[in-house]
């Protein structure tokens, strides 16, 4: 085998804790909720963890802001061990939510864009379409907590991206423009 086709090993830098250099690489199947807020503390994403019991569940919502942009991040799982997650934020679009979804998932294929419909009133009569955004992160097989990391920036990116689609304009040539 040539040198190039040789896959290379980082080196640790020598400017980590060695413990933390271990934990980047250990293989995780699941996760807690510690590990979880630890890492949205390390990346500085705001977030309040909700224990809702009302459906006799102790697995809680984490509510989280990451770029000004709101998203949940739910386990999934048998907890305290959770073996994946849900990570999902809402758009309610002016245009067409259908077919916006249809473009955002023709466009972007990390995740996925569905409509819902919310009611607007306590009576229940009004209803509005909503768009949710959907990204299910699998540890099955494990992963590392750096693997983690980079899919809550990925997320991020998504947020983002998402953002200026659903909340800006779509011009005759399907092109996305800010008003």
């Amino acid at each position: 085998m040539s040198e190039q086709e040789c896959p290379q090993q980082q080196e640790p830098s020598n400017d980590q804790d060695p413990t933390q250099q271990k934990s980047a690489r250990m293989i995780k199947n699941y996760l807690t909720i510690d590990e979880l807020t630890e890492i949205l503390d390390e990346l500085e994403v705001e977030y309040e963890v909700d224990w809702d019991d009302s459906d006799n569940t102790d697995d809680p919502i984490i509510e989280c802001v990451m770029s000004n942009e709101p998203f949940n991040l739910a386990p999934l799982g048998q907890g305290p061990f959770y073996d994946s997650f849900l990570l999902r934020t809402v758009f309610f679009p002016d245009l067409d939510p259908g077919e916006m979804c249809n473009q955002f998932n023709r466009t972007y294929h990390y995740c996925t864009a569905f409509t819902s419909t919310i009611h607007t009133d306590s009576t229940d009569q009004e209803e509005q379409t909503i768009v949710a955004i959907d990204r299910a992160v699998m540890l099955c097989g494990g992963v590392t907590r750096d693997h983690i990391i980079s899919t809550l920036q990925m997320w991020e990116t998504v947020l983002l991206h998402a953002s200026n689609f659903f909340n800006g304009t779509i011009d005759e040539n399907d092109e996305l423009s800010e008003e």
